[in-house]
């Protein structure tokens, strides 16, 4: 073989040695980059999964919040209820009340009337004996 085809073939085969290396150097970056995105990949689903719980949860809790909002306002009907009924229950005692004091005024203007004609009896009784005596 000439000289010329020897400095070839070393260049040949240096050539292929630097593909080679260059082969491997390229697999082991994609390697690396295979494991980081299987390693983000990791990291995004555990963060999935902290969001999906605490989706659940605010769910829970605007739930929770409607269930008492719905609680507080049948609270107010009832007490817009109770409150009818007491002001019913008021102004019926209150009538109860106007009815007895007029019963009263009756009474006691008829007493009146018994005690006035009673001393006018006993006037005329008296009246009648200063006159016979």
């Amino acid at each position: 073989m000439p000289p010329t085809d020897w400095i070839t073939a070393g260049a040949a085969s240096g050539m292929f040695v630097l593909s080679l290396g260059a082969v491997a150097i390229t697999q082991g970056a994609h390697r690396a980059r295979t494991e980081a995105l299987e390693s983000d990949v990791r990291a995004l689903d555990e963060r999935l999964t902290a969001l999906e719980a605490l989706k659940i949860a605010v769910e829970g809790l605007s739930r929770g919040i409607e269930h008492l909002a719905d609680r507080l306002a049948d609270s107010q009907k009832l007490s817009a209820a109770e409150l009818a009924r007491m002001a019913d229950q008021i102004a019926a005692g209150q009538r109860l009340i106007d009815a007895r004091f007029d019963a009263m005024k009756e009474l006691s203007a008829r007493e009146l009337d018994e005690v006035k004609h009673g001393v006018r009896n006993i006037r005329q009784v008296l009246e009648r004996d200063g006159r016979a005596a």
